[in-house]
């Protein structure tokens, strides 16, 4: 298994390779949408008046996948696959790759020890690979409901086009924030939810929130040497009426 973890936006070839001219769009949305999940969750933890962190974990499950097809789906070579039978959030493909966020689960202890709660959804997406020397599954069937004349999307249409599922691994806390987003190409235990990586990359989120702070600064158009100059009122004093006591 290779793992880069680049500081710069600079594709790799994997990277180049699945998102062909539009990584560093891909890499912003993906990261955007983590941090909105995450305020999202965060938000609902503070009105549940919890100190546990249920009402975090539950929010941002279901935050993070609509956030990421939110932020995606404006890229061109992406297509939304809206919810339907066996899934209660939309998932989003990129050219003949379907794109699956996900939260480290808890058991997890890094991202060499990640988990994902077991599922047969996630049984059934991240078998959908064509990694060398990996086993490989005909397009998912999420069910009779795609398969609807009237159907936009036409689940069974779009996913015989797609070739592999690229995990989306988010690290995060209530407490710390965002702390690292993988992504790559893995196996999946459906007993044990153990994540095993074929090939996995680390998103630089240093860099990628330098950008947003950049934009920010550009579109307020405000630099130190423009900011007005202080003013100050001198006067002469007068030492002798100060003496004497007199105003």
């Amino acid at each position: 298994m290779e793992d880069l973890m680049p500081n710069t936006l600079e594709p790799s070839a994997w990277a180049e390779r699945h998102f062909p001219g539009y990584w560093e769009q891909v890499a912003q949305a993906l990261a955007a949408a983590g941090l909105a999940a995450h305020e999202r969750a965060l938000d609902a933890k503070n009105g549940s008046h919890l100190e546990t962190n249920e009402a975090y974990g539950a929010t941002f499950w279901l935050a993070l996948p609509q956030e990421v097809s939110a932020r995606l789906v404006t890229i061109p070579g992406a297509s939304l696959i809206p919810p339907g039978a066996g899934c209660r959030y939309p998932l989003i493909a990129f050219g003949d790759s379907l794109l699956f966020p996900a939260r480290f689960g808890n058991g997890s202890q890094g991202v060499d020890h990640l988990v994902l709660h077991p599922s047969g959804l996630r049984t059934e997406i991240l078998a959908i690979r064509d990694w060398s020397d990996a086993a490989v599954q005909v397009p998912l069937d999420l069910g009779p409901e795609f398969e609807r004349d009237n159907e936009p999307s036409r689940i069974q249409e779009l996913l015989l086009g797609v070739a592999r599922t690229i995990l989306v691994a988010y690290e995060c806390e209530a407490r710390s924030g965002l702390l690292h987003v993988y992504l790559g190409e893995a196996s999946f235990d459906a007993e044990t939810g153990q994540v095993t990586w074929l090939y996995r990359e680390e998103l630089p989120l240093a860099t990628l929130r330098g950008l947003q702070s950049l934009a920010v600064l550009a579109d307020e158009d405000v630099t130190f040497d423009n900011a007005p100059e202080p003013t100050v009122d001198l006067q002469l004093r007068d030492d002798d009426a100060a003496a004497n006591g007199k105003e």
